[in-house]
């Protein structure tokens, strides 16, 4: 965990540390622990690559990961543990970081958390979702991160579906659309901290029934943003946020219109 917030600080202060370089360094650093913790070493570098990167991704608003890191580390101490209490020792520092971080990014941002603070997150996170043994016990240790990923997956597949760049910055997760659609950084926040509790609570139930209701909570999650143009009636107007605001479109002199740039409250992408 500290190793890889080291490689998000480097990046936080150079600025230029080279996409397949650090990618590079997650998987290394990922597989490192799996001499000692018995993991499966292909395994244990994907997972923890992929867990840090989500994160880092979803790292675009006011509040969002405190809350999930909170979610998170109150589900690590409460769920069955199979790592002999590691992993509700991590819970409980990850709740703890989370809680102790609120206070300075949300509902006002003074701090934010860098490529460093989410790499650690993301790090404890992984962590202690490969430390458990069975596939259901990293089902519920990962539970929290359920929505987490599935927005960035449905970010990437839109575009790649409209033949963009997935490494460029873009506006196209679920968060920063409800945002740009006029809801406020700790509304979004919240709302999604309350959804990933939902998750966390029938993750710990069995049965098809608990399985159903993640999924459509999953679901509600990800059609948010057209339930809100739907409502707004807005669905083909520039969306303006309660985080900043937006300059009046403007023709230009060849007669094309051009659409005010976002201030820095609604740019969002890597915090």
């Amino acid at each position: 965990m500290l190793a890889l917030a080291g490689l998000g600080l480097a990046d936080d202060i150079s600025g230029d540390v080279p996409a397949r370089l650090r990618l590079a360094a997650q998987l290394a650093l990922g597989a490192a622990p799996s001499a000692h913790g018995g993991w499966d070493r292909p395994l244990a570098a994907v997972a923890t690559a992929g867990v840090v990167n989500v994160v880092n991704f979803m790292d675009g608003i006011n509040g969002i990961t405190g809350m999930t890191a909170v979610v998170w580390g109150v589900n690590a101490m409460l769920v069955e543990d199979e790592s002999d209490g590691d992993l509700a020792t991590l819970g409980a520092l990850t709740a703890g970081a989370g809680l102790g971080f609120l206070p300075h990014n949300a509902p006002t941002a003074r701090m934010f958390l860098g490529d460093v603070g989410s790499y650690a997150f993301g790090a404890a996170m992984a962590a202690g979702v490969l430390s458990q043994r069975s596939l259901a016990g990293r089902y519920r240790a990962a539970a929290p991160l359920i929505l987490y990923g599935l927005d960035a997956a449905q970010a990437l597949l839109l575009r790649a579906r409209a033949g963009k760049s997935l490494t460029d910055a873009h506006r196209d997760h679920v968060y920063q659309r409800l945002v740009d659609g006029g809801r406020s950084h700790i509304e979004v926040a919240a709302l999604h901290g309350a959804l990933a509790g939902m998750i966390v609570a029938s993750a710990r139930r069995v049965g098809v029934a608990a399985r159903v209701t993640e999924l459509a909570i999953a679901v509600g999650y990800l059609t948010l943003p057209l339930m809100q143009s739907r409502r707004s009636g807005a669905l083909d107007a520039p969306h303006t946020s309660r985080e900043g605001t937006m300059t009046p479109v403007q023709p230009d002199d060849s007669g094309r219109v051009e659409i005010g740039e976002r201030t820095p409250a609604q740019e969002g992408g890597r915090s």
